[in-house]
């Protein structure tokens, strides 16, 4: 099987580089896509997390708003007929408000507890993927190639060291054949 992996420097750079990214794709049987956040989301989402600890949510909320207005900016950039984007604007704008309402309600928990485990901190982080994979599966089909999105938190197994967790290869290997 052909992995291919497009990370957040390729991919948050400019709607080139999606395109870019289909042209490859184009010419692959079939294989799996990996994709990372956007460019600088990753790190935003960290200072996100840390101004909600530091009960500073305003700060915060202003930074997820931000991401989502970055992902929509490409959304429109990438998706040039009216027509598509209107049909696949709606499907993306409905996944990033859902997405952003659920990051918001853990933010929000972190800055009244003021606590902010690894554990919460990864699961804040991850929503720069999400937020990528959302996208990236509208350009993929907006350029006729068929995926599906398949979440790798449902097959792959980690050491439980959050923030630097390691996997376990072989038990996630029988786990992805299942």
């Amino acid at each position: 099987m052909v992995v291919i992996k497009f990370g957040g420097a390729i991919l948050g750079s400019s709607p080139d580089s999606f395109h870019r990214m289909t042209e490859v794709l184009g010419t692959l049987p079939g294989g799996m896509v990996v994709v990372s956040a956007l460019g600088r989301t990753t790190q935003d989402l960290s200072d996100a997390a840390e101004l909600a600890q530091q009960s500073h949510l305003q700060g915060a909320l202003g930074i997820v708003d931000q991401i989502v207005a970055m992902h929509h900016e490409m959304a429109k950039a990438l998706l040039p007929s009216p027509s598509a984007r209107n049909q696949i604007s709606d499907q993306i704008s409905a996944q990033f408000v859902e997405l952003q309402r659920s990051l918001v309600t853990i933010l929000r928990s972190v800055s009244v507890t003021r606590q902010l485990s690894l554990r919460t901190r990864d699961r804040i982080l991850a929503y720069g993927e999400d937020f990528s994979i959302a996208l990236v599966k509208a350009v993929l089909q907006q350029a006729d190639i068929r995926c599906s999105v398949i979440d790798a938190r449902l097959w792959l197994l980690t050491s439980d060291d959050h923030g630097s967790s390691t996997p376990h290869l072989e038990r996630t290997q029988e786990r992805f054949n299942r």
